[in-house]
């Protein structure tokens, strides 16, 4: 079973049609790029695959027990604490020991040059992006949706995460 399957969705805002008909999947492995204008649809397509909007019609299946993280445009303002505890909140502390979940913590940290001591709230705009980057690639999704994942970061993050 593919990851995410699109069937027959349809999905408006007002008269204005943004999904007609769509049916599409998402399978294990694909890289996936979507390249649109402003307010073509980009996000709320992700929002779509991430359960957080219901189609108008046609039906959005998940596959189940698939774990899909996302990498939002904004940072929510209401996240604070460490970074550690940051990208730690991405994590389902349910499903990992305190061991897995340190050095699932630690690995992502290590590899975009994050100090997990040190307090999210004052961090600049990019590097509050790549704690929010860490966090959702900490959790070992099956599935990761990237929102504008450039915006604001630097050019040796990018390269990385290419």
């Amino acid at each position: 079973m593919a990851l995410v399957n699109f069937r027959n969705v349809n999905l408006a805002y007002g008269l204005d049609p943004l999904f007609d008909d769509v049916t599409y999947a998402i399978n294990e492995g694909e890289r996936i790029g979507l390249l649109g204008r402003n307010g073509a649809g980009k996000s709320t397509l992700l929002r779509l695959v991430m359960g957080t909007l219901a189609p108008d019609s046609g039906a959005v299946e998940r596959k189940p027990g698939a774990h899909i993280s996302s990498l939002a445009q904004e940072v929510p303002p209401s996240i604070g604490g460490s970074v550690f505890d940051v990208v730690r909140g991405g994590i389902d502390v349910g499903v990992s020991t305190a061991a897995d979940t340190q050095r699932k913590v630690d690995t992502v940290l290590s590899k975009l040059s994050l100090e997990g001591d040190a307090p999210f709230g004052p961090l600049s705009a990019g590097n509050k992006r790549r704690v929010m980057l860490a966090r959702a690639l900490a959790s070992e999704p099956d599935l990761l949706l990237l929102d504008e994942p450039t915006n604001h970061l630097d050019v040796t993050t990018i390269e990385w995460l290419e």
